[in-house]
């Protein structure tokens, strides 16, 4: 049998000596390429992390002004426009009719305290406010036992105007209506008003006086009648109400 012919080719020795220098360098510019990509790609996301952050705070705080600013339209501070109120045009008593005269100084009312004659145990107050306006009128009513006899009555007046009220003087005990000399006096100093009868009173009997149709000035501090504001509510909604002290000030 004869044997087949083939022919072997080799291409070339096969090396087992380490990479060149030129190979060697090149490996190493691959890896440094890849090192520098994955920084960038890291620095990148710092700076979006950052732009977001930035970002973030920018929209709490325009939310913030825009809170705020919402807050300050739905409830308008009232105090500044109570201290900005201009304190103009107050009235005394002025009696209808002529100048009211003074009274002399030894005239019982000059003292610190009212006269002891008669003796009020009730009052019924009617008051119409226009808080807009700052005004407010009304009417009274005082009832009186008599302890002396006397043909005056003083009462404490201050801050308004009665120069177009009705005063009246009645007995409730017989429901006759005593005559009241006109005008009437008022004494600035002591802040009274001063009503004389053209009779005397009789004591232990109960009186009635009234004066109707008064009026005066809402003022923005006391004394007189004056206003105040507070808050309530969930919303805290701002609420006006208006305040007077029962008692002199001046004793």
């Amino acid at each position: 049998m004869e044997a087949e012919e083939f022919e072997i080719s080799i291409l070339g020795p096969v090396s087992t000596a380490s990479p060149s220098e030129n190979d060697q360098s090149t490996v190493n510019h691959m890896g440094a390429e890849a090192k520098k990509q994955r920084s960038r790609g890291h620095c990148c996301l710092k700076y979006l992390r950052v732009l977001f952050l930035l970002l973030f705070l920018a929209g709490l705080c325009s939310a913030g002004g825009y809170f705020i600013w919402f807050w300050k339209k739905r409830h308008p501070v009232v105090e500044g426009e109570v201290n900005n109120y201009e304190e103009t045009d107050y009235y005394d008593v002025v009696p209808s009719g002529s100048d009211p005269t003074v009274p002399s100084d030894d005239c019982p009312w000059d003292a610190e305290r009212l006269p002891s004659d008669l003796l009020p145990y009730g009052y019924k107050i009617t008051l119409k406010l226009n808080l807009r306006r700052k005004q407010f009128s009304g009417s009274v009513d005082i009832r009186m036992r008599c302890k002396q006899a006397t043909e005056y009555v003083v009462l404490h007046v201050s801050q308004i105007n009665s120069s177009g009220a009705t005063i009246e003087l009645s007995d409730l005990t017989t429901s006759e209506n005593i005559p009241i000399i006109e005008p009437t006096e008022y004494h600035e100093k002591k802040e009274v008003l001063v009503i004389q009868l053209l009779q005397k009173l009789t004591p232990g009997r109960i009186y009635k006086v009234s004066i109707l149709g008064y009026s005066g000035k809402v003022r923005p501090e006391a004394p007189g009648m004056y206003k105040r504001t507070f808050r309530h509510g969930v919303r805290r909604r701002t609420s006006r109400y208006c305040i007077s002290i029962f008692v002199s000030l001046n004793l």
